[in-house]
């Protein structure tokens, strides 16, 4: 029976498919019911296809010093078929910095970027890119900003898990980094600094422009003391 959205699905028993093929069916079909039958195709089973960036440490193959097993063991290519991050979503990384220079973080800081924006409560700046006064680079908070967003389908590096699409002039969620701490392994970390990085974060006062309105922060460490 043809139902409502004109087409008709038969089923064969498996012994049919030992008398004749698949395409031999298919073709006795047609011509029994030329009538009325355009087409006759097999009810394939679908399945979705993963989507692949090309970035390069995403082509490693495991035993690989950089195989990227925590993106691959969390499924991550079978949820790009559906995004790969919007813009218009912004994470908070609180940390010891973000390094806005680096090519897979965009290279550089402002609105429209990659990383769009920020502040340094250890510095008391807008560059929260800055290295300790030992010369120490912000290695942890740019490394969680490239998992969350570093760009995606652009040959170099890492895909962020919301990276976009750089062949789709997708840029992916944004970032703003907020400096916490001199980026020395935290020694300098403080509670003061963190509720200061965390309320002008999670604010939205588009009325005043205080604060950052960011959807996500991520915050990758701890402290044993407590109140």
């Amino acid at each position: 029976r043809i139902d409502d959205y004109n087409y008709m699905v038969l089923h064969f028993a498996k012994e049919q498919f030992r008398e004749k093929p698949l395409h031999d069916l298919a073709i006795e079909l047609t011509v029994l019911f030329q009538d009325v039958i355009e087409l006759v195709e097999p009810n394939y089973y679908m399945h979705i296809t993963g989507w692949d960036p090309d970035d390069q440490a995403w082509n490693y193959h495991p035993g690989h010093s950089k195989y990227l097993w925590n993106l691959r063991n969390i499924g991550i290519s079978d949820v790009w078929n559906h995004t790969t991050g919007r813009y218009d979503v912004k994470i908070g990384i609180i940390d010891m910095g973000v390094d806005f220079h680096h090519p897979d973080l965009g290279g550089g800081v402002g609105p429209g970027m990659k990383v769009s924006g920020g502040w340094s409560w250890t510095f008391g700046t807008s560059d929260f890119s800055q290295s300790s006064t030992t010369g120490e680079y912000p290695w942890h908070g740019t490394e969680i900003a490239g998992i969350a967003s570093a760009h995606s389908n652009n040959v170099q590096d890492i895909p962020g898990i919301a990276g976009g699409d750089a062949l789709q002039n997708n840029p992916g969620v944004q970032i703003t980094g907020f400096q916490v701490s001199e980026p020395d392994h935290f020694t300098s970390l403080t509670l003061q600094h963190v509720i200061a990085a965390t309320r002008e974060a999670a604010a939205c006062n588009k009325a005043t422009g205080y604060g950052y309105c960011c959807h996500f922060i991520n915050a990758s460490w701890g402290y044993d003391q407590y109140t």
